[in-house]
């Protein structure tokens, strides 16, 4: 599991892959399907809390994260597991890519796409 640091990295590559832009969260639905995703992805990945999640997604509250993974869990939509397999993609690409220390610097955004 992840800290807030590595939680904080993860969700700016997931958004970048997503072409999701935070600066517009809350003008968007707390139960967006990107949101969920990304949502989905960082309690997968991190042990950060459903809080910091809903704070960071503009989602509201953790019941409405936890909501969004339940949805994005149970889901048979092809858009969504897509979306599941790409932020899948892209962990493991992370993962197997960069040492342990290399996560954790500045890398630049969305780094694993030309390694990978």
């Amino acid at each position: 599991m992840h800290d807030h640091s590595e939680a904080e990295r993860l969700l700016n590559e997931a958004v970048g892959v997503l072409g999701f832009d935070l600066s517009k969260k809350n003008r968007l639905k707390r139960n967006d399907v990107s949101k969920e995703l990304i949502a989905w992805f960082l309690s997968e990945k991190t042990s950060v809390g459903q809080e910091w999640i809903a704070q960071k997604l503009g989602m509201g509250n953790r019941a409405n994260v936890s909501r969004a993974i339940r949805h994005i869990e149970g889901a048979k939509d092809g858009v969504i597991h897509k979306g599941k397999r790409t932020l899948g993609k892209m962990f493991k690409c992370l993962s197997d890519t960069f040492s342990r220390s290399e996560q954790t610097a500045a890398l630049p955004h969305l780094m694993w796409m030309q390694r990978c």
